[in-house]
């Protein structure tokens, strides 16, 4: 009687949820202070509704690097969704809560250690550029602040960006050799690479010059391309792909960096052999189709208790996302997460 009991009352409780009640969560903290100079998701945010396995691999994805001391890096949900996803990890299937963007600041970053030991990769490699010598020309020195302003904003290694200047505005040209760089930002929000802008700070003398530097910008990078050609509607299996180093002048976030991150996908459109496998080339199959009888697993957080019942599909869905559902027997009607093929959950108490 008392499970009996349980189980109604944990399927009322269903119905009376909304769909955002069981998204897995990611909530930004509104400021921190940078532990390491390699900072990690899991220091910028608290990751919920997820296994074990899962939220070690997100608390460890590499966000960059702490500022210098006395400033402050703003790191945006647009920016973690693009790791998530660089990461292996789609995106939608989190809800994003908290601040909009993390406030990071270093108060003595020599005294950082370089990373924590919560992903197991080796982060080494992972380094800001090396100060430019004092024999370096002022252009240098404009690349120089370039590369460690795009190695910050899309989380690369600043070996891998490739900065050709294209020109500068007069009031830089001015500037001879023993001017230093203050600060190189892009003159708008950037989301992809290419033809860039960036407004320039110099230090020269005792005073202070501003300028526009015009660059063509491009990172190396391992990226899964398609080892043959791919036509549209096909799913993407193991032989199709493969793992190349290309360069890339768009978004980096569009590409992936395992194949296994897009098996089982399907092309939306041909992809050429060698081409990089984009992410808006690709989408998750639809695994439950509008009017299918699905399974519903309802799940109790801190317990095993797991309830099946079925319920009718009111529209199509792909892995991760929130459909809702009809229940055959009470007719009522709930939202759920698509999880496998006809399979859908509830997650009660997150």
């Amino acid at each position: 009687m008392r499970l009996i009991a349980g189980t109604t009352l944990i399927l009322a409780a269903v119905l009376s949820l909304s769909a955002n009640a069981f998204a897995a969560d990611i909530t930004l903290n509104d400021s921190v202070e940078a532990k390491y100079q390699y900072v990690p998701l899991g220091d910028l945010a608290v990751v919920s509704g997820v296994s074990e396995e899962d939220a070690a691999k997100i608390n460890g994805i590499f966000c960059g690097s702490a500022p210098s001391p006395g400033e402050v890096r703003e790191i945006s949900v647009d920016y973690i969704r693009m790791r998530l996803r660089q990461s292996g990890f789609d995106p939608k299937e989190f809800k994003f809560k908290g601040a909009d963007a993390v406030r990071l600041k270093t108060v003595l970053r020599m005294d950082l250690p370089l990373s924590a030991d919560v992903s197991g990769e080796d982060t080494s490699k992972d380094v800001e550029p090396s100060s430019v010598s004092s024999a370096a020309t002022f252009e240098e020195k404009i690349k120089a602040a370039i590369i460690k302003s795009i190695a910050r904003k899309f989380a690369v290694k600043a070996d891998d960006v490739i900065v050709v200047i294209k020109n500068i505005s007069k009031a830089l040209e001015g500037c001879d050799a023993s001017a230093e760089v203050a600060a190189a930002r892009p003159t708008r929000d950037i989301k992809s690479l290419g033809n860039m802008s960036f407004s320039i700070t110099a230090k020269s003398g005792d005073g202070e010059i501003s300028g526009i530097a015009n660059a063509d910008v491009t990172v190396n990078m391992d990226v899964v391309v398609a080892a043959q050609d791919i036509s549209a509607g096909a799913a993407l299996s193991g032989p199709m792909l493969s793992v190349q180093r290309v360069s890339i002048s768009a978004d980096p976030g569009d590409y992936f960096t395992s194949t296994a991150s897009v098996e089982g996908f399907k092309a939306t459109r041909k992809i050429a052999a060698g081409q990089p496998v984009a992410a808006a080339a690709i989408q998750q199959p639809v695994l439950v189709k509008r009017n299918d009888v699905v399974k519903v697993f309802v799940r109790v957080v801190g317990t095993d208790v797991v309830v099946e019942t079925t319920a009718r599909a009111e529209k199509e869905g792909r892995k991760g996302e929130f459909i809702n559902v009809t229940n055959v027997n009470s007719k009522e009607t709930f939202s759920a997460q698509v999880i496998g093929q006809g399979q859908v959950q509830v997650i009660i108490g997150e």
